[in-house]
């Protein structure tokens, strides 16, 4: 690719754009670059530039449009999803964008510097801070001791379902010495085998057949959602609902409003 990029160097318009950028003077303004020639640009002032690149644009189309034709300058190219439009006011919603974005944070919190892809809606979806997110991905390894009932605990935080046979994303099984995880940024669950108390093997297994295939020495477990937390969280969260519930409960019953003070204790009091 760097027969396509290098020329560029030659541009005054293109050295002045990459000084401002590697000495911080931005934002920077461009124009009289075609639809054409924009990814190109993109992608060579990311690599001149040795910084990763995030690609930002108007809707989630258009963001879809850039990234498929920008995977012909790099693979490592990422799309970062916006949730989706049922997300707030349902349970339902696709695991798929789930995953694409779980991906793109894995990526991410390994330095891995990928090109990402993504729409203005997606860029104002709040997310926790890198390095409390971080506090929630498991490492497990062979030899390691770890407590069934413990890390049970962890998964079902982390947002993940118990269930008698894993099948999906975000599933887990404990049967006997055997634990069967399968963690959103891999194509295929694990399968933990203990002997006792003391991690024996690692490998990763088909949802389907069940069978074990490759063994690992070591495994990270990413959470199943976005927003993550402990007991402790959770108390302090609880005191302040219950606290501004009975605020605006009290205040409901001066004013008199019947039916917000039976919907009140209908969805929040129980």
């Amino acid at each position: 690719m760097e027969a396509l990029i290098d020329p560029l160097l030659s541009l005054p318009g293109y050295n002045r754009l990459l000084d401002c950028i590697k000495k911080n003077r931005t934002p920077v303004l461009t124009t009289g670059v075609i639809d054409i020639q924009q990814n190109h640009l993109m992608y060579a002032l990311g690599k001149h530039s040795a910084r990763p690149i995030f690609i930002i644009t108007h809707n989630e189309i258009r963001a879809k449009e850039i990234f498929e034709d920008m995977k012909f300058f790099n693979k490592n190219i990422i799309f970062y999803p916006a949730k989706d439009i049922i997300f707030y006011s349902a349970d339902v919603r696709s695991k798929d964008i789930d995953r694409q974005r779980f991906k793109v944070l894995n990526s991410l919190i390994k330095d891995e510097s990928p090109i990402v892809v993504l729409s203005i809606d997606a860029v104002f979806d709040k997310l926790l801070p890198k390095e409390e997110f971080k506090k929630f991905i498991l490492s497990i390894s062979e030899g390691e001791v770890i407590e069934i009932d413990k890390l049970s605990k962890e998964l079902i935080y982390m947002g993940y379902e118990r269930t008698e046979q894993v099948e999906a994303m975000g599933q887990f099984s404990v049967r006997g010495g055997i634990i069967d995880i399968f963690s959103p940024v891999d194509d295929n669950p694990y399968r933990i085998e203990l002997w006792d108390d003391e991690v024996d093997s690692i490998r990763f297994m088909d949802a389907s057949t069940q069978r074990s295939i490759d063994k690992v020495e070591s495994i990270s477990i990413f959470p199943m959602r976005e927003l993550v937390y402990d007991d402790s969280e959770v108390d302090i969260a609880l005191e302040k609902i219950k606290k501004e519930y009975l605020k605006t409960l009290k205040s409901c019953e001066k004013k008199g409003f019947v039916e917000i003070i039976d919907n009140l204790k209908q969805h929040i009091g129980e």
